[in-house]
């Protein structure tokens, strides 16, 4: 992806989260029925390894259980209900795997897949198994022209990048810093809260472009168009593209 000069990209967050149950089948084809230009996932691993697209590292706000999902096999996660939590209507809605997501999405826009990474003795292998199951199955699904990694983590990052050349590494940052010995990355990625227009000039002096989380008002959506960013991620679809239509006409 390349710094647009435009109107900034209009990404999903996990999904039309606003509205329906995050990281769900329901959440982005709601998503993809707005023109959207991309939709951001999360995806980590269960006990025997089985990457799945879940944002959470524990089970508390699905069955209000303080269980880790590292601690939890495939087959007892595919048990839970992932809609209820959000709201009873939703009830009986299933857990997504990365394969399922792929074959359902590819091809569709950007997909924007954020690696979750654990904490912990284990972090190294896991972290490990976690880049090499996810890009196993990306090039199984021949998603690599559409699929972005993004990670809070830039170790983790560098080694998918060293794994798979081919996949845009992105970002996440908490606190706004660009690193100029990172030059493997495609693009930042920054919390709308420490988002300032400094560093978007900055990254985008690199060549760069700047991508930002979560924008769900209209203040916060000012101030990502003030710093000049190249994407915008919402919960919330259909208002994200009015706003954008409103201040973008010509576009």
């Amino acid at each position: 992806m390349t710094a647009v000069t435009t109107r900034p990209l209009a990404i999903a967050h996990r999904g039309y989260s606003g509205k329906f149950p995050e990281n769900t089948l329901c959440a982005f084809d709601a998503a993809l029925e707005f023109p959207i230009d991309g939709m951001e996932f999360d995806v980590q691993i269960t006990a025997d390894g089985l990457p799945i697209v879940f944002h959470d590292g524990n089970l508390r706000r699905v069955n209000k259980s303080l269980s880790m999902v590292r601690y939890r096999s495939a087959e007892q996660m595919a048990r839970l209900d992932y809609g209820r939590w959000f709201d009873p209507r939703f009830t009986g809605t299933g857990l997504l795997d990365l394969e399922t997501f792929l074959k359902h999405y590819r091809g569709r826009g950007r997909l924007l897949l954020e690696l979750k990474v654990e904490k912990g003795r284990t972090r190294q292998n896991r972290r490990r198994q976690l880049v090499e199951t996810v890009v196993a199955q990306v090039r199984a699904q021949q998603a690599e022209h559409c699929v972005e990694v993004l990670c809070f983590d830039l170790e983790t990052l560098s080694d998918c990048h060293q794994l798979a050349p081919e996949l845009p590494c992105v970002l996440n940052q908490q606190k706004a810093a660009f690193i100029p010995e990172a030059d493997f990355l495609a693009a930042y990625s920054c919390s709308i809260r420490a988002l300032n227009t400094d560093f978007v000039k900055e990254v985008h002096a690199n060549g760069k472009p700047v991508y930002c989380f979560t924008v769900n008002d209209e203040k916060r959506l000012n101030q990502a168009l003030t710093a000049g960013v190249d994407a915008v991620m919402s919960d919330h679809t259909p208002w994200l593209l009015e706003q954008l239509a409103q201040r973008f006409p010509q576009i």
